[in-house]
């Protein structure tokens, strides 16, 4: 054998070994303790790529339909999926099936059992946590809807094939849904999915339903051949964040010598010294389209909001309340929550609608008042502007801040919308505002 043969069979040795390399199936297996023990075997198949580089990769999670059997797909028939299937992502596809001596409840995909497996996968493969999707066929579709509604936090995306929504419809405001489904299909009635993809579009969802007219139960490998629904899946990133995961948020409050003249109309040069504080968030969500824009002045007297709040029906802003520690919430309104005192504790709450209505209150006793408070408000064609003058005396701060010295402050804005009410947070603490643990660092610096 001559060394120019030998070096190219060690050639195409190396290009076979790369192939199965970047074509890796893999399989694994992941027990659950609910009531008993949940096993769940899996297929794994790693993109093309997947070794030559060190880049996290978004991950597609597939629950396969009930043969009606008491076992699922053979492992085999899932690897041959799995070695067919050449998106850019780590794809699985669990195998169920039915435990000795389970309880007939537990003859479906178990949710718990379902994201330990993922978690399982996460941490054994590089796998991208705010690029992960869920999707599924028929009990499959039925448990896409019921383990995303349960934790919206781990999903970028979802699309369930003939499934049957569940509880927490409400859950997944947050996550984009392509839902899938036959027209004539007898086994699941397409009216279920329709109705939850028209719910969660009327509370502000991202969702769609695509039915095949002529299609009975079976329309999983249509929607699968469908070369978008891959694209759309990897044009989402998670937007939805876990109760105990926070984002923080920082700024500054800018100390000057000229107080701004507090008319609504947000038109005094200082305020442009003032560093514009904006991307507020859904308490769980994303940042939200309808946004505002905060900025801190202070003195020594004084600490001086200004708020303005882009709004594409200024005509339909609703502002109801007019009485003193009335509910402003429930109009459009804008509530800053303040914590001078930085012990994460002690917090007050002013809310103002846009006719000026105050409600103030601290820590929840709407006994105190801010006194020597002023307020104006102002309408623009896009927008409703709030100017706010907060005496330090009323927030027991004195003497006033120095420069480096820093507080902590929440901002919050209500949307009241037909369907639901929209609430945008700076920073989002994932539910109530009164959160003090939570809030923003505002450091005082100098013009």
């Amino acid at each position: 054998m001559t060394m120019k043969f030998y070096s190219m069979l060690i050639f195409i040795a190396g290009l076979a070994a790369t192939s199965r390399a970047e074509s890796l199936v893999e399989t694994g297996a992941v027990e659950c303790a609910y009531q008993q023990t949940i096993k769940y075997d899996y297929v794994v198949k790693l993109p093309s790529g997947y070794s030559a580089t060190t880049q996290a990769w978004p991950l597609l999670l597939n629950l396969h339909g009930s043969s009606g059997k008491d076992i699922g797909p053979s492992l085999d028939s899932l690897r041959k999926r799995a070695e067919e299937f050449s998106q850019p992502m780590i794809f699985v596809q669990p195998q169920w099936k039915i435990q000795p001596k389970d309880e007939p409840r537990l003859h479906y995909w178990n949710p718990e059992a379902v994201v330990r497996l993922l978690r399982d996968v996460s941490a054994k493969y590089r796998v991208d946590c705010d690029r992960v999707y869920l999707t599924g066929g028929s009990m499959g579709g039925g448990a896409t809807w019921e383990i995303a509604a349960r934790y919206p936090h781990l999903f970028a995306a979802i699309a369930p094939m003939c499934g049957w929504p569940g509880n927490g419809l409400d859950n997944l405001r947050y996550v984009p849904v392509w839902a899938f489904h036959g027209g004539k299909d007898d086994v699941v009635d397409p009216a279920y999915q329709q109705f939850a993809v028209e719910l969660l579009n009327k509370h502000g969802g991202n969702a769609k339903l695509t039915i095949y007219p002529e299609v009975g139960h079976g329309c999983s490998e249509l929607a699968w051949s469908n070369p978008q629904l891959f694209t759309w899946f990897l044009s989402h990133t998670r937007q939805c964040r876990a109760k105990d995961e926070f984002v923080t948020k920082t700024g500054t409050c800018t100390l000057t010598a000229t107080p701004p003249v507090i008319d609504g109309n947000l038109g005094d040069r200082v305020w442009q010294i003032a560093e514009t504080l904006t991307g507020f968030m859904n308490p769980r969500g994303p940042a939200v389209a309808e946004q505002t824009q905060v900025r801190l002045l202070a003195d020594q007297t004084n600490l001086y909001v200004s708020v303005l709040a882009y709004e594409p029906n200024i005509t339909g802003i609703t502002c109801r309340k007019t009485e003193h520690d009335s509910k402003v919430w429930d109009d459009d309104s804008f509530e800053i929550f303040l914590n001078p005192s930085n012990d994460r504790k002690t917090y007050y709450q002013i809310a103002i609608n846009p006719s000026g209505t105050v409600f103030d209150a601290k820590c929840r006793d709407e006994k105190w008042d801010a006194v020597g408070l002023q307020v104006k408000t102002g309408r623009r064609e896009d927008a409703w502007t709030v100017e706010v003058a907060i005496p330090w005396a009323a927030l027991d701060h004195t003497p006033a801040p120095q420069v480096g010295q820093a507080m902590h402050v929440l901002f919050a804005r209500n949307r009241p919308l037909p369907n639901f009410n929209a609430t945008s947070q700076w920073p989002p603490v994932n539910g109530s505002s009164h959160s003090p643990e939570h809030f923003a660092e505002i450091t005082f610096r100098t013009e």
